[in-house]
């Protein structure tokens, strides 16, 4: 032990100084976290004005939101009452003058819609940012505007159809996309195309247009497949059943020669076709080869990849006013 302790004096004194640096170390460590620290709270307290300042003026925000969404709910509920009337206005069969109003009064109803969406931009983007917005409140005020916007839209589409509906038996067609539509009715994707609904009187009977760019049946793959759908009417049950009105449809000459290709027919008092339908519409009838894709793809029935088709229903000897 005492020779120990005489030669391993200097490895100990080693020992020692190795501990004391580490410590040292260790505590200038220390030191240097704290400084940091203290340069964050310090610059965190500085702020401190700021973050006060900002609080209040998204509180006002808040607040002003609030009271724009109450305003926004009560332009919405008038709205939606106005969407309702104007409705039922458009289910009595409007005439051109009230149909001009009433998309008058859907644009307005669109605006109004629109600026709401914008509102709700803002007022949600404004919330999240104070921290402060009511998530179920903006949730709902949302999804009244989307229903309002939705229900908006298909009185739009009502009206349009309401315009260009006929009620003197005759249905004039204008099909655009013709090449595309063709490779669709090719490829399966879209077999058949209706046309918009027409009437052969104010009340009465109800028909569309079909048409098969591929063909159907006989005509399938080579011609133009040409029907009339008998659909279900408003005024049905005051008209005599089976249709029996004569047809003609036409694909019209667009060079101005008058030389349309036309087939006539007289419906099947026989046929299911022309029964009174108890369904939304019953099975087209009408003509599979009606005019031969070799034909009617020619300057003089397709122009800008548009052709034009007619349907016309004849009440000249109609025993009513149909």
């Amino acid at each position: 032990m005492e020779a120990h302790k005489k030669e391993g004096i200097v490895a100990h004194m080693d020992m020692l100084l190795n501990k004391s640096i580490t410590s040292n170390e260790q505590h200038e460590s220390m030191i240097t976290e704290m400084k940091v620290t203290l340069d964050k709270v310090i610059l965190e307290n500085a702020r401190i004005p700021q973050l006060i300042e900002e609080n209040e003026k998204l509180q006002k925000e808040a607040k002003a939101n609030k009271t724009s969404i109450q305003e926004m709910m009560k332009v919405l509920a008038s709205s939606g009452e106005r969407v309702i009337q104007t409705g039922r206005k458009l289910e009595d069969k409007a005439s051109v003058e009230t149909v001009d109003k009433l998309k008058h009064e859907v644009a307005v109803m669109r605006d109004a819609v629109q600026e709401s969406n914008k509102k709700m931009t803002q007022i949600e983007r404004s919330g999240v940012a104070a921290g402060c917005g009511n998530p179920k409140v903006i949730q709902q005020v949302e999804k009244q505007v989307g229903l309002l916007d939705i229900r908006v839209s298909e009185l739009d589409l009502r009206l349009q159809l309401q315009e260009t509906i006929n009620h003197d038996g005759v249905l004039m067609w204008k099909l655009q996309g013709y090449s595309k539509r063709k490779r669709d009715a090719i490829s399966g994707k879209t077999l058949s195309l209706y046309s918009q609904p027409f009437y052969t009187s104010r009340y009465g009977y109800k028909l569309c247009g079909r048409i098969y760019l591929n063909g159907d049946g006989s005509g399938k793959g080579t011609h133009l497949s040409f029907f009339i759908v008998v659909m279900r009417g408003d005024f049905d049950a005051l008209l005599p059943w089976p249709f029996q009105l004569p047809v003609t449809l036409k694909l019209l000459d667009q060079n101005g020669t008058g030389q349309h290709i036309a087939e006539h027919f007289m419906p099947s008092t026989s046929s299911n076709s022309f029964k009174r339908p108890t369904t939304e519409m019953n099975v087209a009838c009408g003509v599979p080869t009606f005019a031969s894709h070799a034909k009617l793809e020619t300057q003089t029935y397709l122009k800008d990849d548009t052709m034009f088709l007619r349907v016309e229903v004849d009440c000249t000897n109609a025993q009513i006013l149909c």
